[in-house]
């Protein structure tokens, strides 16, 4: 969590795995493996993510909580078929952080006094 992720990309391509993590809105490749990990990696995931590891054809969703670095950390996990096989998002949600106030969203004054009144 140190480079402040909000996801992670696992996209499968003819010869290689992309490991690709979205960092203020633009997504960095942070790796490249051979495409004989793909399978491991996904099914491990699978698993950790209380989803079924047979199915590859449908799409699927799933969660994993677990600590990262002492923190409490929420994985919202969603897998598609793709034409080299699934693609699996990620999504980094630290439980810590909790929700904004509207004055942190940018909200102010009459926008908040409506948003509030709708």
């Amino acid at each position: 969590m140190t480079s402040r992720a909000s996801d992670i990309h696992i996209e499968p391509f003819a010869h290689r795995l992309r490991i690709r993590n979205r960092v203020d809105g633009v997504l960095k490749e942070v790796g490249s493996h051979p495409a004989h990990l793909h399978g491991p990696l996904l099914a491990r995931l699978k698993v950790m993510a209380m989803m079924d590891i047979a199915e590859r054809r449908k799409p699927q969703d799933g969660r994993i909580a677990m600590k990262a670095a002492g923190r409490e950390i929420d994985i919202r996990v969603s897998v598609l078929p793709g034409s080299h096989g699934e693609t699996m998002v990620m999504r980094l949600l630290d439980r810590e952080k909790g929700l904004l106030s509207l004055t942190e969203l940018g909200l102010e004054g009459s926008d908040a006094q409506a948003f509030k009144e709708s």
